[in-house]
């Protein structure tokens, strides 16, 4: 699955190099993937993420190329790590300035019940290794929900599939976590020809999102307060901004 992305590997060691502190809440800059040339992307990046959004405990890059859009997110946060896995994250981009149900969008992992939470269940245990969960993920996280993506049929498509958007997960050996999304621009009605800004938003689906509608709310204490991990676990958290597309 790796060799279906073009800026995979040297993703996952960025966050290294970068302290969240000194990383903007929302990326500033456009950034260009050079095809075929992925050091050259960490060249131009200074060898750091882009963003880091404290509320999710994520770094982030977007960037793009003359035919795809890029997301690549970090997080060393075992409950954050938990919460995508569980119920998936989306990308949903809008062309008229406002995200809605109706804009294209993009989620990675589809939420499968507890076949999701098995992967990570030993998280932080003497026993999991970076190993044991990337063969957990490569095994169990095959379907890749798209919806709203302009002459691309849905709701669910394969990972392996032909139409060219990408989805991968991997941990690193200190069980960090990178996801990676690649979408081709087409589907977005997004173009590098046509500069205008485009709104994107990043979205950790939780339990009780569209991903899983219906679904109950997280467990609470016996007297009814909440539990503020599991609140943050099952509900679903979200940040955006607006990107314009580099151009070569």
């Amino acid at each position: 699955m790796k060799s279906y992305l073009k800026i995979s590997l040297f993703f996952i060691c960025l966050v290294t190099a970068a302290s969240a502190q000194d990383l903007p809440k929302v990326q500033q800059v456009s950034l260009y993937a050079p095809n075929n040339k992925p050091e050259d992307l960490f060249t131009a990046s200074a060898g750091k993420f882009q963003a880091y959004n404290k509320g999710n405990h994520l770094y982030y890059t977007i960037a793009n190329d003359a035919d795809n859009l890029y997301l690549v997110v970090h997080t060393a946060d075992k409950l954050t790590i938990q919460k995508i896995i569980r119920w998936g994250l989306a990308l949903s981009t809008s062309t008229s300035g406002k995200i809605t149900p109706g804009s294209p969008s993009v989620s990675f992992p589809v939420p499968n019940g507890d076949n999701n939470f098995s992967i990570i269940r030993t998280i932080g245990a003497e026993v999991a290794t970076k190993a044991s969960f990337n063969t957990r993920m490569a095994n169990q996280c095959k379907l890749i929900a798209v919806k709203n993506l302009t002459g691309l049929n849905g709701p669910i498509i394969s990972v392996y599939n032909n139409d060219g958007v990408k989805a991968l997960a991997s941990f690193n050996d200190q069980l960090e976590y990178t996801y990676e999304l690649t979408v081709p621009l087409k589907y977005l009605n997004i173009s590098v020809k046509d500069q205008t800004p485009f709104h994107y938003d990043i979205k950790l689906n939780g339990a009780n999102s569209n991903a899983r509608p219906g679904a109950p709310p997280g467990p609470k204490r016996k007297d009814g307060r909440s539990i503020p991990d599991n609140d943050y676990l099952y509900s679903p958290t979200n940040f955006g901004g607006t990107c314009t597309l580099a151009a070569k």
